[in-house]
């Protein structure tokens, strides 16, 4: 059996999860690594967790990168 089907979907759940982390907790060069290996949904969750936690420099970073 060939393991490398998920080695992927592995690679994007560790990528969402550690986007989520960082914007939750406003570490911004964190949000700035995964910020290339997520998903546009996983943009927008994060953009609405690092608001919901009062961190303004993620909010304003992530801002370029959520669509209307």
């Amino acid at each position: 059996m060939n393991p490398a089907p998920m080695f992927d979907l592995d690679n994007a759940i560790a990528a969402a999860n550690g986007f989520a982390s960082a914007c939750r907790h406003g570490a911004i060069h964190d949000v700035e690594h995964w910020l290339d290996k997520v998903s546009e949904h996983d943009i927008k969750q994060g953009y609405l967790r690092a608001s919901e936690n009062g961190h303004p420099d993620v909010v304003a970073m992530l801002d370029a990168h959520v669509g209307a």
